[in-house]
């Protein structure tokens, strides 16, 4: 059985109330000191693991105390345990290694012990405690059991393998997480395709419409003939311009030169009013009318020329009729 030795100074020891206890001592004592209780009342607990403990102290001399000294001890607050020493005091020195309480049947645990002073002093130097470790009952064998135990049980066989561990049928947690990530990334890319694709029909449509809001050209609207009898506008210049040509008319016995103009594919043109009815008899003359597919788009150029043209025609036409005889 093992024991273990507590001392009075140990941290284990717990002693109440202050200023209750002195320190003294000797070197016939353990580890030099010990505890003296000198006023009646002075408590001092022990806790400890174990199966049993024993109270070590000292009995004053008769000439140091004329009272002899009581104590009680008890284990756990259980009454059975509890005992009271009275010690025999001796002349002219102390009775020291004097064993006040010793219990030894405890079970196998933490107990606390209770030291109470009624009576005297006490001095209290060390504590033995046993069974602090359990003791494991040891089974001894002889060497013809060892040898009966080998042959009967024969030859030794291998260990059956161990069975292989059972694989979870969950679904896989790295799958689950990989396809929702993958469905988030398309439907991002979704959204923006139709984003970018919404946007182009958009600017599409307001360029549509940008286009169908100008005017459109109405070529004969700013050309069509009216009821009055003013000037028409002069005609388009042709794509392949020539060089107007002289042509000469005789017309009772008189020469008449006028501009030969590129004959038009238009209706002919309305008769001019203003011009004498003298010249008019007489005179060839032609008025051009503009295309109305081209409308205003005849240039300054083509004006000028066309204004020439007809100035030397109005010049031409401007001769003197012939003189009639009376004979004729």
């Amino acid at each position: 059985m093992s024991t273990r030795f507590i001392d009075d100074r140990d941290p284990a020891v717990l002693y109440s109330p202050v200023g209750g206890w002195d320190i003294g001592g000797a070197p016939e004592e353990f580890n030099g000191t010990t505890s003296v209780a000198r006023a009646p009342g002075a408590v001092a607990v022990v806790r400890f693991i174990g199966t049993g403990i024993q109270v070590i102290g000292a009995v004053p001399a008769r000439n140091e105390s004329d009272i002899n000294p009581i104590s009680t001890y008890l284990v756990d607050s259980i009454s059975t345990t509890a005992r009271e020493f009275r010690g025999a005091q001796l002349d002219g020195q102390p009775r020291r290694n004097t064993t006040f309480y010793e219990v030894s049947d405890l079970p196998h645990g933490p107990h606390f012990l209770t030291i109470t002073q009624v009576a005297g002093e006490i001095w209290l130097d060390y504590f033995a405690v046993f069974g602090e470790e359990p003791v494991t009952p040891s089974v001894t064998r002889s060497d013809s059991d060892i040898s009966k135990t080998s042959i009967d049980s024969g030859p030794s066989q291998p260990a059956p393998p161990l069975p292989p561990a059972p694989q979870s049928n969950g679904p896989p947690i790295g799958a689950i997480v990989g396809g929702a990530v993958g469905g988030i990334l398309v439907l991002v890319i979704v959204a923006v395709v139709f984003f970018f694709v919404r946007r182009k029909r958009n600017l599409r449509r307001q360029t549509s419409v940008r286009l169908d809001a100008t005017t459109p050209i109405q070529p004969f609207s700013q050309f069509a003939p009216d009821s009055g009898h003013g000037p028409h506008p002069p005609p388009p210049q042709s794509q392949h311009p020539s060089q107007p040509q002289m042509q000469s008319l005789l017309f009772a016995g008189y020469s008449k030169t006028s501009l030969n103009t590129p004959q038009s594919t238009l209706p002919p043109p309305m008769p001019n009013y203003a011009q004498s009815s003298y010249s008019s008899s007489y005179a060839v003359s032609s008025t051009p009318q503009l295309d109305p597919l081209l409308g205003p788009a005849i240039s300054s150029k083509t004006r000028e020329a066309n204004t020439s043209a007809d100035s030397r025609t109005v010049e031409y036409d401007a001769l003197p009729p012939p003189a009639y005889s009376a004979a004729s």
